[in-house]
């Protein structure tokens, strides 16, 4: 019977079964199912021909001969997947015929080793399907636990189940012992067929001796055919293959059971109780899961596999709260009973995180409320002299305590002896027990002394007018409420402090009063105390006195007292001793021991002065005004003058000249008594003196340069004219001046005073109307002509004859392009200004008309690959310019860039040249060239991108037949929404900017591919793609990468690249075509599909 071969690529993330559900606890329950593998078709070989294998998708082996495990969940009983894999040694593996079984219905069994612990298969999964020839017959097989025998090979049958396979499909499946199989050390599962000339599909691994990275999965379909018969047709073509069955024993063992300790088992709300779990497992935890890290790194789990130990404080009522520890204190609020609980567990951490297996304990604790534990006292605070004290209990039986020490109290009782206490403040504490439970509670208590009023002041008796009397508080005393009687004696009821002045004089008894408290008794005392009237003294008035006065008799009441101070003798003042200034004089007086006394301010004067004088004695009126000159020691009074007619300040004695008329005065200064003194007068002549009124007669404001000399006339006569260079004598020159404004001034001595007056005259130049312009002959047009004005001349108006010339009147600037051609005089006209007359210039200009000139349509856009364009314009006899493609009356666009470009064409008449332009836009010829990175796709692969030709532009696409999925904008195949086939694309540029549209094709196969769930620990980059003579790899890991023809054998040795790196692979010994690029890592293996032209 025809044999059916197909290479597989199973990638094994994660191995799942359907474990059975069972009831765990109140905190975990139910089992985890894992997903089966994806498995896929991924190509044909032909017959047993292994050159044709893709062995870049191989799988690295293991170095390990230990099975390979992971927990499925647990109760009692702990149940394994089917994770299992055994370093490369054909001895590990067996599809072997079993001793006494007819070769002709062989038995395939694969070899298992384990750890020593016992374990029970429940079940078995293995890929099944029966053969199409047999789609409606019915086909078992038998499925068989071996033990071993002591060198490892299957020996003797100790458990089997027969299975009806149900249809034609590959498939994973689980089937259940009727019984589990105990089995230690390791065991063998072996598969059959017992329907008689039948043949089923089912999954093998064939191993390659003695290779590291060898490793396929096929399908393979036998029945009547021997395994001798199959290992043969490998032999014969120079391999020695190993056969291995996927076939996943699901097994279990008892799991140890862990303890739990609460302390204590009854215990108090708000107290702490301490749990610790306890787990000791009969053998150790790599024996159970052997190679579990070499499991993950395999598979590119990003997980790990850990044991954790948990206590739950509330057990089944609340799981959320967990301490992920072997022991807690966890502190219960409410009373009640509660089972915490202890788990061990084997968990992954993933995204969720699984857990595999978990064993539990509990234990049951009591907890309950604590007592009442409140008392009082009658009070807080107690004389030291008060009776003893008993507090008042909520819960009797309880001890007292108090700190600090110096309290006297019943430990017992409560009882406060505060006679035989300390003074102070104390915190009672009183404990209460009840049954586990215990409580206390705390009340202040203060011990306070009896009060002290006992004061006094310095003195029992005090004069009025003395300074007020403090108390004095006696040892141990305090000041409670101040009084006095009988009335009249002011004091502060706080303080005690006696108010001299506003008492009455007399005797008074002062009482200090304490309050009863903090358990003591009130206390009085008090003191004797008298006030004395002091008597009331006065010193009669005492006016201000000059110094240069005699000696003043003082007087004061009431008599017998004495006067002192600066300048006194007894009951005289002398002033004439003392200089200027203010000094008191004291009377003291005393009556009935209490002594008073008065003082009186007296202010000595120094005579007064009004002696003064100015700097002269004569003033011209229109000189500075002269101020006043006080002598030494004297001062201002008030100033006047006489007769009348000075203009005087009556405050400073500052005379206002120019106010003033001539003539002679005598001035005043009039200082008034003041201060006990007598006032004072003084005078002192001056007299002021007339000037001349002085005015020039005349003169024309503004004189041209070019005028006659000027005679000069002023009144009164007999002064003289000053001023600038044109000044001589009575003459004024403005030749000899440059132009500008000049003062002219005359000036008038009489009687000793002197007067002037000035005229201010403006000198002008010449007007100049001199200008032209750069040319006398200008074309139509060129740029605007301005004038030149000559030196020193200025604009006027402009104008021009005869009309036609377009002419700015300001600035003479000529507007060509709206001036008609001709011959024109244009005229500068500078009116008459500043005393000089008016002047007027012309200046000659031609107007030239340019021709008109147009270049003929061309098209506004040309394709690079066009042919040369043939130009013409009028009116004939120019020149065409304008880039590298115009020669002559020719544009060649083949030989610029694409671009956009101006033509011009000039022509000269009459000396003056005029041109047109035209702007041409040269396209670059459009390509539809594309294509991808590859020509074959499987459906599950990224979807492909188009990559343009160099130069060339995304159209419309389109592919034909139909079934592929594409994006008729960027190319872009959705390979998952196409249907398997041979397609091809075509890329249609239309017609633009010239150029004619381009079409293009690309010939691409999508197949019903293995769907890869590939590596994502590699990344990588590859360009160009495709490639020429240089392929640059960039990837993210340190890898190995080797180049494999599209059938799988070497191409290029194996090489290394380091991770973030680049290399630059020279490809020119490879022919041109495809080729697979095998990127290892120690973990993890990925390739690339690559394009060499």
């Amino acid at each position: 019977m025809k044999k059916n071969y197909f290479v597989l690529l199973l990638l094994l993330y994660v191995f799942g079964a359907n474990a059975q559900q069972q009831q765990v606890n109140t905190i975990h329950s139910g089992l985890q199912q894992l997903s089966k593998p994806k498995i896929s078709q991924k190509a044909d070989l032909a017959g047993l021909n292994l050159n044709n294998k893709l062995s870049s998708f191989k799988k690295k082996s293991l170095v390990s001969d230990e099975f390979i495990s992971k927990a499925m969940g647990c109760t009692d009983t702990l149940t394994y997947s089917d994770l299992k894999q055994q370093m490369d040694d054909p001895n590990n593996y067996y599809i072997n015929i079993i001793d006494n079984i007819n070769l002709t219905n062989p038995v395939y069994a694969q070899v298992y080793k384990t750890g020593s612990t016992p374990l029970q298969i429940s079940k078995l999964g293995i890929f099944l399907g029966k053969d199409q020839a047999d789609l409606n017959n019915a086909v078992s097989v038998k499925l068989s636990i071996y033990n071993l025998t002591a060198g490892g090979a299957p020996n003797t049958e100790i458990g089997s189940v027969n299975y009806l396979i149900p249809d034609v499909n590959l498939s994973l499946r689980y089937v259940s012992f009727p019984s589990p199989i105990t089995v230690t050390g390791g065991f063998a599962v072996g598969i059959s067929i017992i329907t008689a000339g039948k043949e089923i599909q089912t999954m093998i691994n064939d191993e390659a001796v003695n290779t590291t990275y060898d490793e396929e999965l096929l399908y393979l379909k036998f029945g009547t055919n021997s395994f001798a018969t199959l290992k043969s047709l490998f032999a014969g073509i120079g391999y020695d293959y190993d056969f291995d069955l996927i076939m996943y024993p699901i097994v279990s063992y008892n799991v140890d059971t862990p303890s739990l300790t609460a302390t204590p088992t009854a215990g108090c709300t708000n107290s702490p109780v301490n749990l610790v779990g306890t787990y000791t497992p009969t053998d150790l935890a790599s024996n159970r899961f052997l190679n579990l890290y070499e499991f993950f790194e395999y598979f590119n789990y990003s997980g790990i596999t850990n044991e954790s130990l948990s206590i739950y404080p509330l057990g089944a009522a609340n799981p959320s709260i967990v301490y992920p520890s072997a022991s807690t204190s966890y502190t219960y609020t409410t009373p009640g009973n509660y089972t915490p609980v202890f788990e061990y567990a084997i968990w992954r951490f993933s995204i969720p995180t699984t857990i595999d297996c978990y064993s539990n304990v509990s234990t049951n604790i009591t907890i309950n409320n604590p007592p009442n534990a409140t008392f009082s006292y009658s009070g807080n605070s107690f004389c030291q002299s008060s009776s003893n004290e008993t507090p008042t209990a909520t819960t009797p039986g309880g001890t007292y305590s108090a700190t600090p020490a110096g309290l006297s109290i019943n430990t017992s009782t409560g009882v406060i002896n505060f006679s035989t206490s300390t003074i102070g403040n104390y915190v009672v504490t009183y404990n209460v027990t009840s049954g586990a439970c215990q409580a206390s509670s705390t009340q202040n208590v203060a011990v306070t002394a009896a009060p002290n009023a006992t004061f006094s002041y310095a003195n029992s008796s005090y004069c009025s007018n003395g300074t007020n009397p403090q108390v004095i508080l006696g040892t141990g005393a305090s000041a409670g409420t101040f009084t006095a009687s009988p009335s009249g004696l002011s004091i502060n009821t706080s303080t005690g402090e006696i108010n001299l002045s506003t008492s009455t004089a007399g005797s008074y008894t002062v009482t200090n009063t304490i309050a009863a408290a903090g358990g003591c008794a009130a206390d009085v005392k008090t003191f004797n105390v008298s006030v004395t009237a002091a008597p009331v003294a006065s010193i009669n008035p005492i006016a201000a006195v000059c110094q240069d006065a005699g000696a003043v008799t003082l007087s004061a009441t009431p008599a017998g007292g004495t006067f002192s101070g600066t300048g006194v003798s007894g009951n005289s003042f002398d002033p004439s001793a003392l200089s200027a200034g203010t000094y008191t004089i004291t009377y003291s007086v005393t009556q009935s021991g209490c002594t008073a006394s008065d003082s009186k301010s007296v202010t000595v004067t120094a005579p007064l002065n009004a002696t003064f004088s100015y700097a002269n004695t004569s003033y011209c009126s229109n000189g500075t005004d002269p101020q006043v000159v006080l002598s030494s020691g004297a001062s201002a009074g008030t100033f006047s003058a006489s007769p009348s007619g000075l203009s005087i300040n009556s405050v400073t004695g500052t005379i206002n000249l120019a106010a003033s008329t001539a003539g002679s005065y005598t001035v005043t200064n009039t200082v008034a008594a003041t201060g006990g003194c007598s006032g004072d007068v003084k005078t002192f002549n001056v007299s002021i003196v007339a000037v001349p009124t002085v005015a020039i007669d005349p003169i024309s404001s503004a004189v041209c340069q070019d005028a006659a000399v000027i005679t000069l006339s002023a009144t009164p006569a007999g002064g003289t004219f000053s001023g600038n260079a044109g000044v001589s004598g009575n003459s004024f020159d403005p030749s000899v001046l440059s132009a500008g404004t000049y003062t002219i001034t005359y000036s008038v001595t009489q009687s000793g005073c002197t007067a002037s007056d000035s005229k201010s005259v403006n000198v002008t130049a010449p007007l100049d109307a001199t200008f032209s312009y750069v040319n006398t002959s200008y074309c139509s047009n060129g740029t605007d002509p301005q004038v030149v004005l000559s030196s020193g001349a200025s604009a006027g108006t402009f104008s021009a004859s005869p009309s036609g010339l377009s002419l700015n009147p300001v600035t003479g600037t000529i507007n060509l392009a709206a001036s008609t051609a001709g011959s024109y005089t244009v005229t500068n006209t500078v009116a008459a200004a500043g005393g000089c007359a008016a002047d007027v210039k012309t200046f000659n200009v031609d107007v030239v008309a340019v021709p008109t000139v147009t270049i003929d349509p061309i098209s506004a856009a040309i394709c690079q690959d066009a042919g040369a364009v043939t130009l013409s314009a009028t009116p004939a006899g120019g020149t065409f310019s304008g880039n590298a493609g115009v020669s002559g009356n020719s544009f060649d666009p083949s030989v610029l860039s694409a671009g956009t470009y101006t033509i011009t064409y000039s022509v000269t008449q009459s000396g003056c040249t005029a041109s047109d332009s035209k702007s041409v836009t040269v396209s670059t010829p459009l390509k539809a060239t594309f294509s991808y990175a590859n020509n074959s796709y499987c459906l599950d692969d990224p979807n492909p991108q188009v990559v343009l030709g160099t130069g060339a532009s995304a159209g419309a696409f389109t592919a034909s037949p139909s079934g592929l999925s594409i994006n008729a904008s960027t190319g872009a195949i959705n390979l998952s929404a196409s249907t398997a086939g041979n397609y091809t694309v075509t890329n249609t540029v239309a017609a633009a900017g010239g150029c004619p549209g381009d079409v293009k094709t690309a010939t691409i196969t999508v197949d019903e591919c293995l769907s890869v769930n590939e590596i994502e620990s590699i990344k990588v980059q590859l360009f160009p793609v495709p490639a020429g003579n240089e392929l640059n790899i960039s990837v993210s890991e340190d890898v190995t990468a080797a180049i494999l023809t599209i059938e799988g054998k070497l191409a290029l040795a194996p090489f290394n690249i380091s991770k973030q790196s680049t290399y630059t692979l020279d490809t020119r010994p490879l022919a041109k075509g495809v080729y697979l690029l095998k990127l290892t890592t120690n973990t993890s293996e990925l390739v690339r599909r690559i394009i060499l032209e």
